[in-house]
């Protein structure tokens, strides 16, 4: 498999995917229901970001969060 750099994963982002990954990098830590009152769109877009290991999801019975993985300037949080 051949390795990739994170400003390659970045610059494959859409618009609204980079948008949620900078709002979740500053915010540190949300819920799905901030993320969904601040625009439903981006539940859809935080799929791609876990999937690319940007971002990790943190399910609890009552509650699931969103926390980065490797921040803006793209070191490991």
């Amino acid at each position: 498999m051949e390795e990739v750099s994170l400003s390659e994963v970045v610059a494959g982002l859409s618009p609204l995917e980079r948008e949620v990954w900078e709002y979740i990098c500053t915010s540190g830590k949300v819920t799905a229901d901030e993320l969904r009152s601040i625009n439903p769109a981006y539940l859809g877009a935080v799929g791609k970001l876990v999937s690319l290991g940007l971002v990790e999801r943190e399910r609890l019975p009552w509650i699931t969060y969103f926390y980065p993985v490797i921040d803006i300037l793209g070191e490991e949080v």
